[in-house]
């Protein structure tokens, strides 16, 4: 059985069935560090399965919020592990994630970044292009969230470096097609609830639709996170 480092920021509650899942195949050593207060991640009850080792690691900010962040611990920790395999999540903005890509190259580990390519870039430069460039050309294989992150990077890197692993969230209670009518007029809202998720303004539409009497439309919205708060002090009539 193949060993595995999956190497994350912080814990989320929507990959923890990912990686119940991943444990099934694997031995799998998850690396992450405590999520900041209020960052829209929350702390998440881990789960005891005796193909998981659960490592939390400290990160340290030697030059401010923006760049240089770095888990202290993380290279020592794999050089223990030794891994077969290492799953990162893509932050160039990481000290600790250059140095895993070149550590994998020198110790010939294969290296899965996973993240948002340029897809968030309207206009990504030339530096950022070239950036990419280096981190495909480190990795074994980039693992893109959506078919659109595969895209914004199909220009510069080739297409069987790049590979779809689609960013979901497990339903554990799915309404099954006969139990619709299809008639149902709700909107559901599925993310964190952090600056510029747009939920507010679709708050504010939906009852300003709800007032003219157009439709009689219901909002469900399912996340957490900075602005719950807020969104719990909405009423839509």
């Amino acid at each position: 059985m193949k060993k595995v480092c999956f190497i994350y920021p912080h814990i989320t509650s929507y990959i923890l069935p990912l990686l119940r899942g991943m444990a099934e195949g694997c031995k799998l050593d998850v690396v992450y560090s405590p999520a900041p207060i209020k960052a829209g991640f929350g702390e998440h009850k881990l789960f005891n399965h005796p193909n998981i080792t659960w490592t939390k690691l400290r990160t340290i900010f030697p030059f401010g919020k923006y760049f240089g962040m770095y888990q202290m611990g993380i290279i020592i920790h794999i050089l223990k592990f030794r891994p077969d395999i290492i799953v990162i999540f893509s932050n160039p903005r990481y000290l600790s994630f250059w140095f895993i890509l070149f550590l994998g190259k020198i110790l010939k580990i294969e290296v899965y970044p996973r993240g948002h390519g340029l897809v968030k870039k309207k206009k990504p430069s030339k530096l950022i292009k070239l950036v990419y460039r280096i981190i495909i050309g480190l990795s074994t294989k980039y693992l893109c969230y959506t078919v659109s992150i595969k895209d914004s990077l199909s220009n510069i890197a080739k297409e069987e470096l790049l590979l779809v692993d689609n960013n979901t969230l497990y339903n554990s209670l799915p309404v099954i097609p006969k139990e619709k009518t299809g008639c149902e007029s709700g909107i559901f809202f599925i993310g964190r609830l952090r600056e510029r998720c747009g939920v507010e303004e679709l708050i504010n539409a939906i009852s300003i639709l709800r007032l003219q009497r157009r439709n009689n439309i219901e909002l469900h919205i399912i996340g957490d996170g900075p602005l719950s708060d807020i969104v719990l002090s909405f009423t839509v009539r």
